[in-house]
């Protein structure tokens, strides 16, 4: 069974921040959370294991998730300034 990493990249935080993406700024029911988690983790499930067949999707794939970290973590340092000078 392959773990949840792409590279050296765990989906784990990846998936948390989606979903709280979701719930945040998409309006997800907070009820709902649960099963968006758990499709985000079977989707990438599936990913990882399609890398495994394919090594050759494992550059473009580390790329997008690169980005996505990126993406979450400066929506977080965001939040994050914007809740400490109290806006």
């Amino acid at each position: 069974m392959p773990e949840l990493f792409l590279g050296s990249i765990p989906m784990v935080p990846i998936i948390v921040g989606l979903v709280e993406v979701a719930k945040r700024y998409l309006g997800l029911p907070s009820q709902y959370a649960p099963w968006v988690n758990l499709a985000l983790s079977a989707l990438f499930y599936v990913v990882i294991g399609a890398v495994q067949l394919r090594p050759e999707m494992q550059e473009p794939l580390t790329l997008v998730v690169n980005v996505l970290v990126l993406f979450l973590g400066s929506a977080g340092l965001y939040t994050t300034g914007r809740s400490v000078a109290g806006k």
